[in-house]
């Protein structure tokens, strides 16, 4: 669900010391961003109940939108090898500081998975080689997902443009 609230760490111990010391610990997470007034105390009810998910709000399009998008990536995730084989030794990232993107890849034996992530507001142009070569199984800007882009992603000399804050994940058995 996309919640219109954010979602609070809690707690429920009987040590007074622990609790005392999550306290602590807490206040000086948010600290650099927060004033000590704003920090959700782990221990209140309070805090435990704003945090409870509203089922209800699965009646309005855009928590069920996000419902639909979230269980997509778990359907992909559990249906993509590649992505249950956690192995450092087969992941590569590409960073693109200055546009704000990443690129990461992920293998297991023929499969690969390439997630081309836009975190800035603007468009991008990446560098995407062999692209043709790849079948896109996510778009997040995608009309499907509240997003804008109804149009086909194209391959320029090697490069595909990205969406503003969004995400590109493509699979490929062709390692």
């Amino acid at each position: 669900m996309a919640r219109s609230i954010h979602f609070s760490f809690f707690i429920s111990h009987g040590d007074e010391k622990l609790i005392a010391a999550v306290r602590e610990g807490r206040k000086k997470e948010f600290e650099a961003f927060h004033h000590e007034e704003d920090t959700p105390d782990p221990q209140a009810e309070t805090t435990y109940n704003r945090s409870k998910l509203n089922w209800n709000s699965l009646n309005e399009n855009k928590h069920q939108l996000m419902l639909n998008f979230y269980t997509a990536l778990i359907k992909l995730r559990k249906s993509l090898t590649v992505l249950a084989t956690l192995n450092r030794n087969q992941l590569k990232v590409d960073v693109f500081k200055e546009q704000n993107c990443l690129i990461l890849q992920r293998w297991e034996g023929r499969q690969e998975v390439r997630c081309v992530m836009n975190f800035s507001p603007q468009q991008q142009v990446l560098p995407m080689p062999n692209g043709l070569e790849y079948e896109l199984q996510l778009n997040s800007a995608a009309i499907e997902w509240g997003g804008t882009n109804n149009h086909p992603l194209v391959f320029i000399e090697n490069n595909i443009t990205i969406s503003p804050e969004s995400i590109l994940i493509f699979t490929s058995s062709n390692v």
